[in-house]
């Protein structure tokens, strides 16, 4: 079961015999978690990016209307 650099296609033959490795439930749950605790961070940062990106917006909202008075 060698491959080239391209594969001009595959077929049932080629892959019906190949032992595919799977996690045991356990350590999939615990991938899941994981990537939903990334997920929420990610969630958490996007939240204080936008907080931060309105506090900037506003301090140069106020210091042009302070320079123009």
């Amino acid at each position: 079961m060698t491959a080239k650099t391209s594969v001009d296609s595959v077929r049932m033959e080629m892959i019906s015999e190949m032992k595919i490795l799977i996690p045991e439930i356990s350590e999939q749950k615990l991938i899941v978690e994981f990537f939903k605790e990334k997920d929420r961070l990610i969630v958490l940062y996007q939240q204080k990016l936008e907080k931060l990106q309105q506090i900037k917006q506003a301090l140069l909202s106020k210091m042009f209307v302070s320079s123009v008075s």
